[in-house]
């Protein structure tokens, strides 16, 4: 292959890539838009507490949880850019309703409870199509990276949807205040939509028989070699049997548990509890950069990690598994004392004299008042160092989960596989959403007696189930991943043999669309 052609054929694929970070990257906003606007969304249904939207919420993660098997299933199957644009379409459906419902009465939030389960049945394609169509753009050798760079697209999406949800709500752009977090949402889904038609997808199995026979890889990438093994109903089956499958999403389901409560929370209790004598003008926006430490933490070390695994991993096959243990392992007792240091704070001690009325976006005013409570309460400097680097700690657990599972199954079987994982994680997000919407309504006074950060210590604990099944990951791994490589081996052979090389000039260097 000519250098012309090559570099031709890494243009396209850097331009899909792109798209597929868009795609991502707007359909984990549409998952995260909510918590930052919980009180938005209560007063403008005249709701007595947040339980209905926490209820609401817990149902629509699991809907998109069990969706996604057949998002997954297709994705697997039939041709990837037709799954991903329908399923644009009906996520855009679901928050154009959301962007427009009307408020007032309880009874407008059925309308608003109908677009997030309209959203939720588009959403739930993302994870598979990203990691099906991205691990045959990226190299084998660099799946920890591209793990890291979407976790950190994860992140930047979830900051994002709480910076567009809690303070450009206050805007009241186009009249729609908190709900213009939709209607930007749907525009940029119509975005997407449109670049999306116009990339160019490589052909399945890209990456893995590229370690095997680079040129031929290449020659997948840019469309001149077909890979035409499909995943079949009886497979479903056999993903299962895989042990590194099953342990996964074990270890996955009581990892999320910590994050999905923290993520959900952790802004929610900052507001009630210690800052609940801070202005309710800027209240959300001051426990929204006191929770964001443990985000950026977890941010910091997926920035770090992806790429030192990945260069760890060419001389130690083994090692995603066990960083991935021994992070937990460090992470949960720091997590745990972070929230030792959490106090009540007293507004009025601060001595500010910023106007509590005001309601403007105003960078300084935030560094004011953050650097005021770090002055007077020092115990918070302490939340933010320890904060941070227990959470830092987690990254390889988060990095690592989605590469394991792309070394040791098929490339027909990589959007399923990744969809198993991904039920794991939203059932366990669900069931902790429901688990606190049930403290509110049948246990309510616990959070009168107990405070609520000693409750998010508790669920930090289920790092340990998480721990143990990543040491048995660590025991299987190899033999899973050396398996695969036999299959691949076998095909190999068998593509070369066909010489399925289309070489005329119209499609040299394109990547096809299946």
């Amino acid at each position: 292959m000519d250098k012309k052609t090559y570099w031709k054929i890494i243009a396209r694929n850097g331009y899909t890539l792109l798209i597929m970070v868009s795609f991502s990257f707007i359909a984990i906003m549409q998952y995260n838009i909510l918590p930052s606007i919980y009180a938005d969304v209560q007063n403008a249904y005249s709701l007595d507490a947040p339980v209905p939207i926490m209820i609401m919420e817990a149902f629509i993660i699991i809907i998109a949880a069990f969706v996604t098997i057949a998002w997954a299933y297709y994705i697997d199957k039939i041709n990837r850019k037709k799954v991903m644009h329908l399923s644009i379409l009906v996520w855009s459906i679901g928050s154009i309703i959301c962007a427009f419902a009307p408020a007032g009465s309880k009874a407008f939030f059925s309308i608003f409870i109908l677009g997030r389960v309209v959203t939720a049945f588009g959403i739930g394609s993302h994870l598979p199509a990203s990691y099906s169509i991205m691990a045959d753009i990226v190299p084998a050798k660099h799946w920890s990276t591209l793990a890291a760079t979407l976790a950190l697209i994860s992140s930047l999406a979830n900051g994002i949807a709480n910076f567009i949800g809690g303070f450009l709500a206050s805007m009241n752009i186009w009249g729609l205040a908190w709900q213009f977090s939709f209607a930007l949402i749907a525009l940029l889904s119509v975005g997407c939509f449109i670049l999306l038609s116009l990339a160019k997808f490589p052909s399945r199995g890209s990456s893995s028989v590229e370690e095997l026979d680079p040129e031929l890889g290449m020659n997948m990438r840019a469309g001149l070699v077909k890979y035409d093994f499909r995943i079949k109903k009886e497979d479903l089956k056999k993903l299962w049997q895989i042990p590194t499958n099953r342990w996964l999403l074990y270890a996955s389901f009581f990892s999320v548990i910590p994050v999905a409560t923290l993520g959900s929370f952790l802004i929610y209790y900052m507001e009630i509890s210690p800052f609940q004598t801070v202005p309710a003008a800027f209240r959300t926006e001051i426990a929204e950069i006191f929770s964001a430490m443990i985000a950026l933490g977890y941010f910091a070390g997926v920035i770090f990690m992806g790429p030192i695994i990945d260069k760890l991993s060419e001389k130690r096959p083994n090692i995603q598994p066990k960083l991935a243990y021994w992070g937990l392992m460090v992470a949960t007792p720091l997590l745990i004392s972070a929230f030792l240091f959490i106090v009540p704070i007293d507004y009025n001690s601060l001595g500010l004299s910023i106007d509590p009325t005001d309601t403007t976006f105003n960078i300084d005013k935030y560094v004011i008042v953050v650097s005021a409570i770090f002055e007077q309460y020092p115990s918070y400097i302490a939340y933010f160092f320890i904060a941070f680097v227990g959470s830092m700690c987690a990254g390889p657990m988060a990095i690592n989960k989605n590469p394991v599972l792309l070394e040791v199954n098929l490339p027909e079987h990589q959007g399923t596989s990744q969809s198993m994982i991904y039920l794991s994680d939203q059932l366990s997000k669900g069931i902790t959403n429901l688990i606190f919407a049930f403290q509110y309504i049948i246990l309510n006074f616990l959070f009168e007696i107990i405070d609520l950060k000693y409750i998010f210590m508790a669920m930090v604990l289920f790092y340990i189930p998480a721990i143990y099944f990543w040491r048995k990951i660590s025991s299987k791994f190899t033999e899973n991943k050396a398996n695969k490589r036999k299959i691949i081996s076998e095909r190999t052979e068998e593509l070369r043999s066909r010489g399925n090389v289309k070489a005329n000039k119209k499609n040299r260097g394109i990547p096809n669309n299946e």
